[in-house]
C-alpha cells in the first residue's frame, strides 16, 4: 500500500480508501457480519482511511465501520464520515442556498450521532454533505464547526461536492476554507483538473476522489 500526506493534516492516509456507502444496506440487503469481515481485511492490508455518512442506511454504514474499528487492533484509522443537509438542494438550482442548511442544532445532532454509531471520543473528519457554490461566503455552518474542534468533538473540517460540480469547490479550495473537498473524478469524469485540483494545490486542501472507478463500470468482468 502506498500513503500520501492528507493535505496540511498531518496525516498520512492510504491512496486507496474504504467507501462505506454500500455497507449501509442503502443498495440492497448486507451481511453485517461479512462487511467487517471486509473492512478488517482492508485494514489488514493496509487501507487506513473509510468514508461513510449518515446517508448511506440511515447511520448503519456507521455502525458497522464502529464495529470493525472495535475490534480492529493495528495502527490508526481515519474515519470520514457526513451530515446531510436540512433540504437537499435542487440539482437543476446553480446557485441553492446555503445559509441555513446546516443550522447549530443540526450539526451538534449529526456529529453526537455519528460519535454514538463509530463508537469514538472525536470524529477524525465531519464534511457537509451536498457543499453549494455560496457556501464560501454564507458562513454559518463554520461557527458551529469551529466550536466542535474546539470542544474536541472533531478533528477537521471537510466538504463533499454535489455531483459533476467540482467548480463549485475551487473558491473554498483557494480560501483553504476547510481540510479536504470530495469530488467526483475517474477516467471519465476529469473536470476537477481544469481548476479545483490546481486550486486545492495551492492551498494544500486534501481531495478525496470519490467514485474512482465509476460505481463500479470500470473493475472490468
Amino acid at each position: 500500500m502506498r500513503y500520501r500526506p492528507f493535505g496540511r493534516t498531518g496525516w498520512s492516509v492510504s491512496e486507496i480508501g474504504f467507501g462505506g456507502w454500500q455497507i449501509g444496506g442503502a443498495w440492497g440487503k448486507v451481511d453485517d457480519a461479512a462487511s467487517v469481515r471486509t473492512l478488517l481485511h482492508a485494514f489488514d492490508n493496509g487501507v487506513n482511511f473509510v468514508d461513510t455518512a449518515e446517508l448511506y442506511g440511515a447511520g448503519h454504514s456507521e455502525t458497522v465501520i464502529g464495529d470493525a474499528l472495535r475490534q480492529w487492533r493495528g495502527n490508526k484509522i481515519y474515519v470520514a464520515t457526513k451530515a446531510q443537509p436540512t433540504v437537499w438542494p435542487n440539482p437543476d438550482d446553480p446557485a441553492p442556498q446555503f445559509r441555513g442548511r446546516f443550522p447549530d442544532w443540526h450539526l451538534r445532532k449529526n456529529v453526537e450521532a455519528s460519535l454514538g454509531r463509530l463508537g469514538v471520543d472525536r470524529l477524525d473528519l465531519f464534511q457537509l454533505h451536498s457543499w453549494g457554490p455560496m457556501g464560501h461566503c454564507e458562513l454559518d455552518w463554520l461557527e458551529t464547526l469551529n466550536d466542535l474542534r474546539v470542544e474536541g468533538k472533531i478533528d477537521q473540517i471537510g466538504v463533499s461536492l454535489r455531483d459533476n460540480h467540482p467548480e463549485e469547490g475551487v473558491a473554498a479550495a483557494r480560501l483553504g476554507l476547510v481540510a479536504s473537498q470530495q469530488v467526483i473524478f475517474n477516467m471519465f469524469e476529469q473536470h476537477p483538473i481544469d481548476a479545483l485540483l490546481p486550486a486545492a494545490r495551492s492551498s494544500e486542501t486534501a481531495i478525496i476522489a470519490r467514485v474512482p472507478l465509476d460505481s463500479g463500470s470500470l473493475v472490468g468482468d
